[in-house]
């Protein structure tokens, strides 16, 4: 890139950065850093030091992030054609780039890159997934599935055709890979034979689809104008809509964390939906500034990394609010609960923290707070305690008479509590507001409940 190029580029990613910090229309995330990209943000995937950005013709970028605030490039590596989109996988970035299909670069060192391969075998490269030893190469043709057991030297091992057209996006869970088509669908192919991969099952999404990620028993497209379509997968081969999110925009790519969907909507920037109850898909957060051209976003930890196209610059957002939770503890007796998958010293919490055993209907000193019960803690002080994780539901024992259970992380209402036997609970379950007792509507994060239970059994809270 001349000079004056690269100054065109300086001066418009700080033209853009000073406009975005005037103008960013946001709900419950926050601009960290940013650094500018010269051409077209494709694909992003990141490490705990590193963002590797696939930047169109210019090739792999890759930016130190160890300091969020402040992302430094530390190479650029050319890929060819394009580089369209990215993986990670050991010391080796697998770059679907375009009429040169897929390139191997060794990144063990980010600051000298090393080209170690390169495979065409299905015609211009739009997508890759590398899972265990085998790359899956979404192109043009369709899926070529490539051992690289020896990065240096891959072999491809199968192939799945479809028509010739644009593609979407790849993602392998368990032994199928699901793969977004523009003009058909979704497909879900069984590649437990990567030698043999046979198509078991397809739904159309009209057109356009784009990125596809699975999570649990669900794929979540990001399907251009009609926004995040989420499908049933329980049964691989019989794909069903069950919910669907849409604004006025057009959802280019998805990533799913916890119990959330971030979608980059291109012209609507980042968008944060709700997926706890799949069905209904609700909008938390967004960041949008006014000139954003959102394509890609990947999650790690508590940030966002998302890549514009048009070359935009490229954005590190904070998400904690979506990544956590705070127990806000006040002075004297607080009833509480830790709605994370991570088990919690009670020394967290201060030095009186009790919780209760319905088998023997008294007291214990827990060695330890886990999610799914409820626990007393008497503070000297009021404060704020941030718990990292969070989960969308817990099913536990419980006991005839009182018992003392905790939250998921996030709200939900009484109806959404079950058990087996059906209807053992005998009334609403009892909050504590730091005085005294009341009937609780619904169960928040944080919170511990008592629930009366006429016999012996199983409850579960949500999803």
């Amino acid at each position: 890139m001349s000079k004056s190029e690269i100054l065109r580029s300086v001066i418009t990613v700080i033209f853009f950065c000073i406009i975005t910090n005037i103008y960013a229309d946001s709900l419950n995330v926050s601009l960290v850093g940013y650094a500018g990209i010269s051409d077209d943000g494709y694909g992003v995937f990141t490490t705990d030091s590193f963002a590797f950005i696939a930047d169109g013709y210019e090739g792999l970028r890759i930016f130190d992030i160890s300091v969020p605030t402040s992302p430094m490039e530390v190479s650029i590596c050319s890929t060819g054609y394009a580089a369209l989109e990215v993986y990670i996988y050991e010391n080796n970035a697998y770059v679907a780039a375009g009429y040169d299909g897929l390139i191997i670069i060794d990144v063990s060192i980010p600051s000298s890159p090393v080209e170690i391969a390169h495979i065409d075998p299905i015609g211009f490269g739009f997508s890759i997934f590398v899972k265990d030893t085998l790359a899956y190469l979404l192109g043009y043709h369709g899926l070529s599935i490539i051992n690289i057991t020896i990065p240096s030297l891959p072999v491809v091992v199968g192939d799945f055709y479809m028509a010739p057209g644009i593609r979407g996006d790849i993602f392998v869970s368990d032994s199928f890979a699901y793969i977004t088509d523009n003009d058909s669908g979704l497909y879900v192919v069984n590649v437990s034979s990567p030698s043999s991969p046979i198509e078991i099952g397809r739904f159309s999404t009209g057109s356009q689809a784009h990125g596809v990620y699975i999570s649990g028993d669900y794929a979540y497209i990001a399907n251009w104008n009609n926004g995040l379509r989420i499908i049933d997968i329980t049964i691989p081969s019989l794909p069903t809509e069950v919910g669907r999110y849409e604004i006025d925009g057009s959802a280019f790519n998805v990533f799913i964390s916890g119990l959330y969907a971030y979608v980059a909507y291109f012209y609507k920037g980042l968008r944060i939906v709700d997926i706890s109850r799949p069905s209904f898909p609700t909008e938390v957060g967004h960041y949008n500034p006014s000139m954003s051209s959102s394509r890609n976003v990947y999650i790690h930890g508590n940030l966002a990394y998302v890549v514009n196209y048009y070359g935009g610059p490229f954005w590190i957002l904070d998400i904690s609010y979506f990544t956590g939770f705070s127990c806000i503890i006040n002075h004297g007796w607080n009833l509480i609960s830790v709605p994370s998958s991570a088990s919690f010293s009670t020394s967290t919490f201060g030095t009186t923290v009790f919780g209760y055993d319905p088998t023997i209907s008294d007291y214990y000193t827990p060695d330890s707070l886990v999610h799914g019960k409820g626990y007393w803690m008497l503070s000297m002080s009021s404060d704020t305690i941030a718990l990292p994780g969070s989960i969308p539901s817990f099913s536990d024992s419980i006991n005839r008479g009182w018992n003392l259970i905790g939250s998921i992380g996030y709200p939900i209402p009484k109806n959404r509590i079950s058990t087996i036997p059906d209807g053992l609970g005998l009334c609403a379950p009892y909050g504590w507001n730091g005085t005294d007792y009341f009937f609780a509507d619904s169960l928040y994060p944080g919170h511990g409940y008592w629930f009366l239970s006429t016999g012996n059994g199983r409850i579960t809270v949500g999803p």
